[in-house]
Order: C-alpha cells, then sequence, then structure tokens
C-alpha cells in the first residue's frame, strides 16, 4: 500500500506543466491604493469564467490559497512590487488555469491587514506576533521576509498541488502539536514492512529517486513468507514535517552527512540519497528490515 501524507494525490508535479509566467489571482484589500494587483498576473475568476471552475476534463479545481502581508505607509509606494516580481518568476512554466492560484494580499498598515492577519493566524493556529511583514502564507506555512519567500515559494506552491492542501482545521491541528505530539494517531501495521520515504518536491535528487520508490513492490517474500510493504511518502517541506524528519534524524542517531533528502528509513535503519537507495531499497525489503516498524517517540 502506497500513500501520501495529507493527501493520495492524482496530481503529478505542475512544474513539468508549461503555461504562462506569473498568472494567478490578487485581492486589495479596502486601503486605497497601497495594495496593487498583481501585475500580469490574471485572475482565477477570470481564467475560469467561462466553465464555473472546472476543468477541460470537467472536473472541479479547487484554487490554493496564498496570502501577502506587508507594512506600507506611503500612500504612493507600492508594497506589492516586489513580491508579484517574485511570485511571476518562481511560478514560470506552471500552468495556473490547470493549477490555479488564489492569491490574497494585504496592507497591515491598515486596519484591514491587520484583521486579516489575525484572522487568518487564529485559524490557522498560529500566534500573529510571529508573523513579520513582508510575510507568505500558504499551506499552514510561514514565511518571513523576501528572502524566504522567494526560496520556498514554488517548492510550497507545487506541495500544495501533489500532495494536496490542508484545510483550515487539519493547519490549526499541525500547528498546535507539540514535540511528543508528531506521530500521534500515525500506525504501522505490524504484519507488514513500513517504509518511510522523506522528500522534496524542488530536490533534483529526489526526482530521480522518485522511479525507483514508485517501483518499489507490493510485497516481498521474507524467509519464506510473503510480505506486504507499506510506503508512507513525507514531503519535508510540508506542515510539521520538517520537525518530523529531525524526530528521526535523532531517534536513528543519523550522522550530519546522511541527514538529507531522499531518505528513506526502516525499523533501525536507513538509506541516505540516491545512490544508496537505488543500490539497496529491494535488498533491505528481502532482509525484512522494515518489519516491527515504530514510529518514534
Amino acid at each position: 500500500m502506497k500513500y501520501r501524507v495529507w493527501m493520495m494525490a492524482a496530481l503529478l508535479a505542475a512544474a513539468l506543466l508549461a503555461g504562462c509566467a506569473g498568472n494567478g489571482s490578487s485581492e486589495e484589500s479596502s486601503a486605497g491604493g497601497n495594495d496593487a494587483a498583481a501585475g500580469s498576473c490574471a485572475t482565477v475568476e477570470s481564467s475560469a469564467a467561462a466553465d464555473e471552475g472546472e476543468s477541460s476534463q470537467g472536473e472541479e479545481i479547487e484554487p490554493i490559497t496564498m496570502y501577502f502581508f506587508h507594512e506600507t505607509a506611503c500612500g504612493s509606494c507600492n508594497g506589492t512590487a516586489e513580491f508579484v516580481e517574485v511570485y511571476s518568476a518562481q511560478l514560470e512554466g506552471i500552468d495556473q488555469d490547470q493549477y490555479p492560484c488564489q492569491l490574497y494580499m494585504y496592507n497591515t498598515f491598515q486596519t484591514t491587514g491587520r484583521d486579516k492577519l489575525t484572522e487568518v493566524a487564529e485559524a490557522w493556529g498560529l500566534d500573529p506576533n510571529d508573523i513579520n511583514e513582508p510575510a507568505m502564507l500558504i499551506n499552514g506555512r510561514v514565511f518571513n521576509g523576501m528572502d524566504a519567500i522567494e526560496s520556498n515559494l514554488r517548492e510550497q506552491y507545487l506541495a500544495a498541488w501533489e500532495d494536496g492542501q490542508m484545510d483550515d482545521a487539519e493547519i490549526k491541528k499541525e500547528n498546535t502539536l507539540t514535540e511528543d505530539q508528531l506521530f500521534d494517531g500515525w500506525e504501522a501495521n505490524p504484519d507488514n514492512q513500513t517504509v518511510v520515504y522523506f522528500y522534496r518536491v524542488t530536490c533534483d535528487e529526489c526526482n530521480e529517486t522518485a522511479p525507483v520508490i514508485e517501483a518499489m513492490p507490493d510485497s516481498v517474500e521474507v524467509d519464506g513468507t510473503e510480505t506486504a510493504v507499506d510506503l508512507v511518502e513525507i514531503n519535508s517541506r510540508e506542515g510539521r514535517n520538517g520537525d518530523r524528519v529531525y524526530a528521526f534524524f535523532d531517534a536513528y542517531q543519523v550522522p550530519e552527512e546522511d541527514q538529507m533528502v531522499p531518505i528513506v528509513f526502516f525499523k533501525d535503519s536507513y538509506l541516505a540519497g540516491y545512490d544508496d537507495i537505488s543500490a539497496h531499497l529491494t535488498e533491505m525489503l528481502e532482509q525484512g528490515a522494515g518489519l516491527n516498524f515504530s514510529w518514534p517517540e
């Protein structure tokens, strides 16, 4: 059995799709001219108006929701220009007619923006004081400062599509977990082998490793007994999954040179990097390395 954390998504990485650069949607706050529309970005409403939000195959597409908060006091200044430029550059080549994004931009120097920041923070279980403008919020994650936004925007966008966007309740649950609750409710079938695979969407070595993971058998023979294999694929950039991979590093005493993605964990061993995974994954399964697996405590 193979499944993705948060959602068993049928969508593949949208980065492979060709499309117009920088499309998306923006909403101006009611506060005058400080919030500019997203330049050349097309709105989700206009791009989907002809089919009322359905794809060309007739399947309804729910846009990804992204927030950008800035604090711009100058009445003649454009507080969104740099973000719009980054947004357009980072999402270049992604077909947002098929993979749309609903982008909302708010100026927190003004009442509407401050209220919206507080509203989103409370809905997501966050402290508003931990959100420092300029800030991007997407799929439960907060990125403060343009450097962090530029570094993470594309991957977070693709991750939301590939693994499924969390709703507010899921986001709040994730953000309010304590360190010792990270794996609460996560179960492993003791009769099967469990294989935990951490990856990132924009990681070249992860993309190279993906066919190896996808080709992993659903069952293998161990000491004459056919044993099912359960694969858990976890995007380390989504939700609290960064903390989860760190918990594995600690529990398995992974040395720093092996603290990376892609990485595969079994009961009490691991394989780090494409070369190790591609060379030894099948061998480890045939040895029953995933039997009697338990989540880190």
